[in-house]
């Protein structure tokens, strides 16, 4: 009775089992037929629907969508084009204008740092200094001017209350600081800086009557038109400082980037080597400020 019992249970594997084989040799081929029919079915409607939209866009526009699209395909490759050439058309603006490199409020203990970078790279800049009479300051002074860079006034007392409060006022600390520079130097400075700018709000004073006044003296006035954005209060790193400078470049003629030397601008000081470079590899010519320079005002004296 086992035996015969055993047989049976092997007779039921060996159904089991065919038909799993069976399944499996004619379930997946036929799975596979379905999923083919199905994706040409698919295919089809998807022809069939690019079809309709190509005569519907056809019966509006009077031309089809594939040449649209084609159309559209033609416009943005002209853009990328176009931009190419504007960027190629902006380098060759730039290359060879002139940029100044300027330094407000000094002279510091950074100044010779300053000094020494502009050595590094063999370039040039204008320094608007204002009065100080330590020993060290003056042979700051002096290294400007022994070293090729430009010496520009900036108001002996930078104290806006005193310094715009009258015209008078404003003749007082001026001769004060070009004779004092001469006396330290032996050069008289002939460029200024109006703290603020000439079109700064704080002048109780017209500022047409004080722009008058250094033009009858034979002094020209630089304001700027570029900014490394060291003195806004913001605190921007070494890199930002550096892209301030190179996002503004006058890209139609020279540009003036203000900048400045005090002790705690320890960031301009780092960021000044990138500047540098970044202006060089642009092809750009770093000069300091002199009788041929074309000077950027934010106002003029003969203005309405």
């Amino acid at each position: 009775m086992e035996r015969v019992s055993e047989e049976k249970k092997n007779v039921s594997r060996k159904k089991r089992i065919n038909a799993i084989r069976n399944f499996i040799l004619i379930g997946i081929p036929v799975t596979l037929v379905f999923l083919i029919v199905v994706c040409v079915f698919l295919l089809v409607k998807v022809f069939s629907l690019q079809k309709q939209i190509d005569m519907l866009y056809t019966s509006k526009t009077g031309t089809t969508y594939q040449a649209a699209l084609a159309e559209d395909s033609k416009n943005e490759e002209e853009a990328v084009q176009d931009e190419l050439e504007h960027s190629v058309s902006n380098s060759a603006i730039l290359a060879g204008s002139k940029v100044y490199l300027t330094f407000d409020d000094g002279p510091s203990e950074n100044t010779s740092r300053i000094l020494d970078i502009l050595d590094q790279y063999n370039v040039k800049a204008t320094f608007f200094v204002i009065g100080k009479t330590d020993d060290v300051s003056k042979e700051a002074y002096k290294a400007i001017v022994e070293r090729g860079h430009t010496l520009g006034m900036h108001s002996f007392s930078h104290q806006y209350s005193n310094l715009y409060s009258s015209l008078d006022s404003f003749k007082s600390d001026f001769f004060q600081l070009q004779n004092y520079l001469y006396e330290v130097t032996g050069t008289r400075p002939i460029f200024y800086r109006f703290p603020g700018g000439s079109s700064n709000r704080v002048s109780k004073v017209d500022m047409k009557e004080l722009i008058n006044f250094l033009e009858e003296e034979g002094i020209e006035y630089f304001d700027w038109n570029d900014s490394s954005g060291d003195s806004t209060g913001k605190n921007y790193s070494t890199q930002q400082l550096a892209e301030n400078v190179i996002a503004n470049i006058n890209t139609k003629g020279d540009t003036y980037v203000l900048m400045h030397d005090t002790t705690d601008k320890i960031r301009t000081v780092e960021a000044l080597p990138v500047i540098i470079e970044k202006l060089l590899d642009m092809d750009l010519n770093l000069v300091a400020i002199n009788g041929n320079s074309v000077p950027v005002h934010h106002i003029e004296a003969n203005e309405e």
